[in-house]
């Protein structure tokens, strides 16, 4: 069941980001701050469903009382200064037991959430590698309508 999330679902989604986390890239380089962590979920939560600057949009995925994944999307100003809005997902997380089908239902609400809202005139979405290979989220999101329009580049200093 794809919902809204609650403050009461806070450990499960803590427990979510600590195994997204041990299941990175970064789980020997950097330590997961889970006080920032729940500050960022809580600041979340309080803003969902907003239309303007600084709204944002949090939804899990539940089967028999287990919270699997979670969206966390965002609306900001495009480029930061114009008059015009633009909306991403800030974390889109699922468990390895996750039903695939719940995660792209949650990104297709987050979506619908987006494109429900005029002053909205995009909505950008990523893939890293951070997780798991990026290549393979390419067709997913072309098939969600959305077009390949850049790259991400990174250049590690701690190697």
């Amino acid at each position: 069941m794809i919902r809204d999330a609650k403050f009461a679902d806070m450990p499960q989604l803590v427990a979510l980001f600590e195994d997204a986390h041990r299941r990175s890239k970064y789980a020997s380089r950097a330590a997961l701050d889970l006080r920032e962590c729940k500050r960022i979920l809580v600041q979340a939560m309080q803003r969902h469903g907003g239309v303007g600057q600084g709204s944002s949009f949090v939804r899990v995925a539940e089967n028999d009382g287990k919270v699997e994944a979670l969206i966390v999307g965002i609306i900001d100003r495009v480029y930061h200064v114009t008059d015009k809005l633009y909306a991403t997902d800030l974390f889109w997380l699922a468990s390895e037991q996750a039903n695939p089908r719940d995660s792209v239902g949650l990104m297709k609400s987050m979506v619908r959430w987006a494109s429900e809202n005029p002053a909205v005139i995009e909505i950008r979405v990523g893939a890293t590698d951070v997780i798991a290979n990026h290549d393979r989220m390419a067709p997913l999101y072309e098939r969600m309508g959305f077009r390949a329009c850049g790259a991400i580049f990174e250049r590690r200093t701690d190697a």
